[in-house]
């Protein structure tokens, strides 16, 4: 919807956007030819027509083409009304949330600011699938951030749903209940709060009857459409009677045909208030007004949401016969992301890590236990390596040069076995020395390789054994928190989004941070001793 300031009358004139008049030019120019053909046939074959019955078809066509714009305006001031009514009832009842509602318990609290935030961004997801609803948009939008603000249930029951505004408002009702059942509400909190969520289900119902019905009945429109068409290009020849001035009569037929056709025009812009036009409803600026909003009454749905709004600025609900509408992967064309407003939060998180923050204690000591576990098991595999080489000795019989002290033993014993077999048997000793020498010399050139290659990856640099091997630090990270806080459901659907590998990385860097704020936030606002 185009903004402008009544007050400023001549600078409005030559507004091209949004105006009817670029739709217009091209049949009033054509009436404008016709009164020049007109003239034409007056004056050299006295070819006329009188003005009487364009008169009375003019009256007539004025009649049918004003109750035909109020008719349109009614329509659209209806769709208008019904949206800021909505509006209205979200703000509404955000309010009573707010307002009511008294936390006994540490649970209690955390069911209260648990509440504050789902309710919150229900009401963000119920205006974002009424936009598309009245776009006649079922797909979801490529890029859409709606997947981070619905739990993995909440998603399935909102892609399964045919109308799924309704679907937001049994989510909406179901955060409310939850808070009846457990006794925060009374039960006229509740009932009040239930009203609310009513007015917002039949102020739906008129949008749908808005979105479905026509303005007009076909047929009226159809005629109004004929009738303007039919005047538009014969009123010429009635003017071109009476005045034989070529430029004269061309300027009066443009004029009038532009009022005739202008006035159908405009009947026909306002009979789709929901559509993208200039002139329709914003439904998309009006979505962050109320997401702005609820970032103002409810701060922690601020806190955990706010890094990605889901009414972002370059937003549209495209209707699906729209060519906008259809995603194209182009590698060719860069997208230019918004920096997240989390990234100093992040910043000031690792610095508090740095400084030493005692909240984050459990946090630091991670790293050395799990540097000591994986020097532990490089102990056992140095000494599992160490028994590897002393049988290679028993076997062969050698060792390379750097090891003969610390295999002295396997060689001395080795060496006694061979005398003691050497005396027992001393004719077939001699029959078998050159064999064994022939077998003896290719063995030990085989233990040597053998040797030598341990010897030289065990002078790299060790590496960690591959069950521990460190995952992600997002994901590392996450996990952690995760552990701390296993009752949040924000931080359970924050932690699944971000082992999620669809998800990009830029959210999960947010989501990460929002993550560990949140447990500051929580542990400040609940008053719990972590540690």
């Amino acid at each position: 919807m185009i903004v402008y300031d009544p007050s400023e009358i001549f600078s409005t004139l030559w507004w091209m956007e949004g105006s009817v008049i670029p739709g217009i030019l091209f049949l009033a120019a054509i009436s404008g030819m016709n009164g020049i053909v007109a003239v034409y046939f007056k004056e050299n074959y006295n070819y006329y027509i009188t003005s009487t019955t364009h008169s009375l078809m003019a009256s007539t066509l004025g009649f049918f083409l004003i109750l035909k714009n109020c008719l349109a305006f009614f329509h659209f001031h209806s769709a208008k009304r019904t949206v800021h009514d909505l509006l209205d009832a979200m703000r509404t009842l955000a309010i009573h949330v707010q307002a009511y509602g008294v936390a006994r318990s540490e649970d209690e609290a955390r069911d209260i600011v648990n509440t504050y935030t789902n309710l919150s961004k229900h009401l963000v997801v119920m205006f974002y699938s009424l936009t598309l609803h009245l776009r006649k948009q079922n797909v979801l939008p490529p890029k859409s951030r709606l997947p981070l603000y619905l739990y993995p249930w909440e998603l399935s029951k909102w892609n399964e749903a045919t109308v799924r505004p309704l679907a937001c408002l049994v989510m909406i009702n179901n955060d409310i209940s939850k808070l009846r059942n457990k006794g925060i509400y009374s039960d006229q909190v509740a009932c009040m709060m239930s009203k609310e969520v009513k007015r917002m289900t039949q102020i739906f119902g008129e949008m749908e009857k808005l979105k479905d019905s026509p303005t007009i009945p076909f047929a009226y429109y159809q005629f109004c459409n004929w009738t303007t068409l039919a005047y538009s290009l014969t009123v010429p020849a009635a003017i071109g009677t009476y005045d034989t001035y070529y430029t004269a009569t061309s300027l009066l037929s443009f004029f009038v045909a532009a009022l005739f056709i202008g006035l159908n025009f405009i009947g026909n812009l306002l009979q789709n208030p929901f559509g993208l036009g200039p002139n329709d409803i914003p439904l998309e600026q009006w979505g962050q007004s109320l997401e702005n909003e609820l970032y103002q009454h409810f701060p922690i749905f601020k806190f955990r949401f706010g890094a990605f709004p889901l009414f972002v600025e370059d937003f549209t609900a495209y209707p699906p016969e729209d060519r906008r509408a259809l995603y194209k992967d182009d590698s060719s064309i860069t997208m230019f992301h918004k920096p997240s407003a989390w990234i100093v939060t992040r910043n000031k998180i690792r610095a508090a890590m740095r400084l030493g923050n005692r909240k984050l204690k459990k946090f630091r000591e991670a790293k050395p236990t799990r540097e000591a576990i994986v020097a532990e098991i490089m102990r056992d595999r140095r000494k599992q390596a160490f028994d590897d080489m002393s049988l290679l000795v028993q076997q062969f019989g050698a060792a390379p040069k750097d090891r003969e002290g610390s295999n002295k033993n396997a060689t001395q014993k080795y060496s006694k076995v061979a005398a003691e077999e050497s005396a027992s048997h001393p004719a077939e000793t001699s029959e078998m020395d050159n064999k064994e020498e022939r077998e003896s010399e290719t063995m030990q050139d085989k233990a040597d390789e053998i040797l030598n290659t341990q010897l030289r990856s065990r002078g790299r640099r060790s590496r960690a054994p591959a069950e521990l091997t460190p995952k992600p630090a997002i994901v590392k990270q996450a996990s952690l928190l995760i552990k701390r806080f296993p009752e949040s459901e924000e931080m359970q659907q924050m932690y699944q989004q971000i082992i999620n590998p669809n998800i990009p990385d830029v959210d999960k860097t947010a989501m990460l941070a929002l993550m560990n704020a949140e447990a500051n936030a929580l542990s400040d606002e609940i008053d719990l001793d972590l540690h």
